[in-house]
């Protein structure tokens, strides 16, 4: 015996997988590269275009520094600003005091940059970017953009299951009321 799937089925199908790919796109793109220990990082500067270009989320692991060599993309804190991360490219390494350090240049900056990044400094290697998911994902540390992209598909979601649980909660009582005529009506 094969169950026929009807339109209104396959639409409420459709509308769940619409509501629920959202939410689960961002989870994905959240959690599983810090399951990976990959760290995220939006590109707020164009110093790297166009290989990896503003807007663009980085994607970076932890890295051994004594295996950086000349021509990887390194993310570094910046010895000019502590608190700012960049991402430039390896021109040289360069021995500095017991260690060595990195001689660093965004692709689209004209002078590599003044100062020589200390081992310590680096956080990691980029291994990939995806272009623009960075304003996508500044976006929604706004408060409209929470709303938008989290709360109103989580909301939707919510209310067409509502919806549906009230429709099966009707039709059962419809069904059991049905049933229970035609039993008074044979018996």
């Amino acid at each position: 015996m094969h169950r026929r799937i009807l339109p209104t089925q396959l639409l409420r199908w459709a509308i769940n997988a619409l509501l629920i790919s959202p939410l689960l796109s961002l989870l994905l793109v959240l959690l599983a590269p810090r399951w990976l220990g990959l760290e995220l990082l939006s590109v707020a500067s164009g110093s790297m275009g166009p290989t990896i270009p503003l807007g663009a989320v980085v994607f970076v692991q932890s890295v051994d520094t004594d295996t950086i060599l000349p021509g990887e993309i390194i993310t570094f804190r910046s010895p000019e600003a502590p608190d700012e991360v960049v991402t430039h490219r390896v021109l040289e390494v360069v021995p500095q005091g017991e260690g060595h350090a990195f001689r660093t240049k965004g692709d689209a900056n004209p002078e590599p940059d003044l100062y020589a990044v200390p081992a310590a400094d680096v956080t990691g290697r980029a291994v990939f970017h995806l272009p623009y998911l960075g304003f996508l994902a500044q976006y929604v540390r706004t408060r409209q953009g929470w709303l938008a992209l989290v709360v109103a598909p989580a909301l939707a979601l919510v209310l067409f299951e509502l919806a549906n649980i009230l429709r099966l909660i009707w039709m059962g009582d419809k069904t059991t009321q049905e049933s229970a005529h035609k039993r008074q009506s044979t018996g």
